[in-house]
């Protein structure tokens, strides 16, 4: 199955000064057989910003491809800082499960 998929950091994209402290990862899992890009992010949000770069990069990666963007939209995180420990999870459930979320 043709899988492309990364664990982004939020700061990657948000220079801002304000933030230049506060990190936060999330997966990203395109599937190009079923034309599906699952964004997981433990904190259940994905902001407008987050879409626009996502946008981006699908428009490098797969232009020939029109993706359905599902993601989660649950809190399991709550206030730990396990967000990068969740992202590689998801990206080890989605390779083992043949990208069924």
């Amino acid at each position: 199955m043709p899988f492309i998929y990364w664990i982004q950091n939020t700061n990657d994209f948000d220079h801002r000064e304000d933030t230049k402290d506060d990190y936060h990862w999330y997966a990203v899992f395109i599937d190009l057989h079923h034309h599906n890009m699952n964004v997981f992010d433990s904190s259940g949000y994905i902001d407008a910003e987050q879409k626009s770069q996502l946008k981006k990069y699908v428009d490098i990666i797969a232009p020939e491809f029109y993706l359905k963007l599902k993601r989660n939209s649950n809190d399991i995180q709550g206030y730990s800082s396990m967000c990068g420990y969740y992202a590689m999870l998801f990206i080890i459930r989605m390779l083992n499960s043949d990208g069924n979320y």
